[in-house]
């Protein structure tokens, strides 16, 4: 008897340790925020284009080039080019912020080597209106972001697109400023007097870029140890609960009888073969449940399916709780039945 009672004693504890820590990694699992979320990331990279273009020439001071820019020469430091970004159309996760050509051409009588121009990006606080804006009128330069080689700032269509060592990086000016717009100048620096070139710029833009855990290490390992549970616990009650009480021999869990001995089994440890079914289904539900959620943080362009995934979800469980009511409403009437 004291055996009996120690045994029910140290089955309560397992399994209310076990409910514990599942619940514990659960919350772990979860609800991530309350936790070093580091695990494995993935990059994301984009562009942005221009919203608003403009042209101004020194030898037509007073003219406004209302017209798209590509195509036309900045020569010296005679032309200029403005260009403005809406950064509200950025991911709001954007960590990092480049500028960066997508091509160039120039044309000069000497034909000399393209390291001997090199292209100022400057920075425009002032607003400005690309219909209305000459030279004469343009904003003032606030400072210069940086002075690079034509040669070193290229982006190439194929083999280097989003090469970050061919951009300017703009991050810091991006972070300090809070800024939800920018609006940048450009312009040429001959360092050959005789130069003279006429540069043509082609698919300015901005390249955004930032990292994100699309599956933290304590998801994997809460993971791992919930999965382990839930199977250890089918296997303890198959190995120590529901083997003979004579002989201990392993038997099928429908098993009326045990097919060594023949001992008659009572009925409080008889497990019915639907409630082991029930164990698995919940297994199931759990591992489909992971993979979903896995596949949903790595392809956030399906995350139109999180609707649809929730409601399934909620449907199955509410399809499971009928079934274990509708189970103990016949139950309970047997039982009234049987009293009568």
């Amino acid at each position: 008897m004291k055996r009996q009672l120690n045994k029910n004693v140290r089955s309560k504890v397992i399994f209310v340790s076990l409910a514990v820590i599942s619940s514990f990694l659960l919350v772990i699992n979860f609800i991530p925020i309350f936790i070093a979320n580091a695990g494995i990331t993935k990059e994301f990279t984009g562009d942005l284009s221009t919203d608003r273009e403009a042209y101004v020439n020194q030898s037509n001071p007073d003219m406004n080039y209302f017209d798209s820019l590509w195509g036309k020469a900045v020569i010296g430091n005679s032309c200029e080019t403005f260009v403005h970004f809406n950064l509200e159309l950025l991911p709001k996760e954007t960590e990092k912020l480049y500028f960066f050509l997508n091509g160039y051409s120039y044309e000069s009588i000497f034909l000399p080597p393209i390291e001997d121009i090199e292209i100022n990006l400057i920075l425009i606080e002032s607003n400005w209106n690309s219909s209305e804006i000459t030279w004469n009128n343009k904003p003032r330069h606030e400072e210069i972001i940086d002075t690079v080689n034509a040669s070193e700032i290229r982006q190439s269509y194929h083999v280097e697109y989003y090469n970050l060592e061919n951009a300017i990086d703009l991050t810091e000016i991006f972070k300090d400023n809070q800024l939800n717009e920018i609006s940048l100048c450009i312009n040429i620096t001959e360092n050959n007097a005789e130069l003279n070139a006429s540069v043509y710029l082609d698919g300015i833009q901005l390249l955004w870029n930032y990292e994100k855990v699309i599956i933290s290490y304590t998801t994997i390992i809460s993971s791992f140890i919930i999965l382990s549970m839930l199977i250890g616990s089918v296997y303890y009650l198959r190995k120590d609960v529901y083997s003979c009480p004579e002989c201990e021999t392993k038997r099928k869990l429908t098993e009326r009888f045990c097919s060594s001995c023949g001992t008659n089994f009572k009925k409080d440890i008889i497990i019915r073969g639907s409630d082991y079914q029930l164990i698995l289904i919940f297994l199931w539900i759990f591992a489909f449940c992971e993979v979903i959620s896995f596949l949903l943080i790595v392809l956030p362009n399906f995350y139109f399916l999180l609707r649809a995934f929730i409601i399934i979800f909620l449907l199955n469980w509410v399809i499971l709780c009928s079934i274990q009511i509708l189970r103990k409403i016949k139950k309970y009437r047997d039982l009234r039945l049987n009293l009568k």
